[in-house]
């Protein structure tokens, strides 16, 4: 439980996390992205990846669940 970053430094283990400019280098592209986080991290989040770039899809208990672009609805 609560291994996962731990585990990550083992030799040969493949990079699965990403750093912050990993993080808004991604942000930045065309292809949407999502990301699950706490509501602590929010404002970390939001000052890497650009206010105009975050949108809350959901929260929850203090987690949310953001993405790069908007979404468009059909009516």
């Amino acid at each position: 439980m609560n291994n996962l970053e731990y585990g990550s430094y083992a030799p040969g283990a493949p990079q699965v996390f990403l750093n912050d400019a990993d993080l808004a280098a991604r942000w930045s592209r065309q292809r949407r992205c999502y990301l699950f986080l706490e509501g602590p991290q929010l404002q970390r989040i939001e000052h890497l990846t650009g206010k105009e770039r975050l949108h809350i899809l959901g929260e929850a208990g203090g987690k949310f669940l953001i993405t790069n672009q908007p979404l468009v609805l059909d009516r």
